[in-house]
């Protein structure tokens, strides 16, 4: 089992052609997720893996606000400002030189 936590750092510029433009730096949302694998063909190297995988993203990033006190679009959000759950199933091939992934 494997457990991962990257967390989204946005960077962007956002241009006001009547005025200025702004760079915007912000932490995005803590993704949170593990994978476990159900089945391998074999223990050593294996060339077939099945596993399931799933997950939590946090709404983390902070809600930006214009001069006025009111919400950004939300294309200028860093984060989604919701909780998501995610679930899924994955399979894995490998076949010296090459391998295959695909998870859904």
């Amino acid at each position: 089992m494997r457990i991962v936590g990257p967390v989204d750092c946005h960077v962007r510029t956002s241009i006001d052609t009547a005025t200025s433009s702004d760079d915007i730096r912000e932490i995005g949302d803590l993704d949170l997720g593990s994978k476990l694998t159900l089945w391998r063909d074999r223990e050593w190297a294996p060339r077939h893996l099945v596993g399931v995988q799933g997950g939590v993203k946090l709404a983390t990033a902070p809600v930006l606000e214009d001069d006025n006190g009111l919400p950004l679009a939300i294309e200028a959000q860093p984060g989604t400002s919701s909780i998501d759950l995610t679930l899924g199933a994955s399979y894995a091939r490998f076949a010296e030189p090459w391998s295959l992934y695909a998870s859904m």
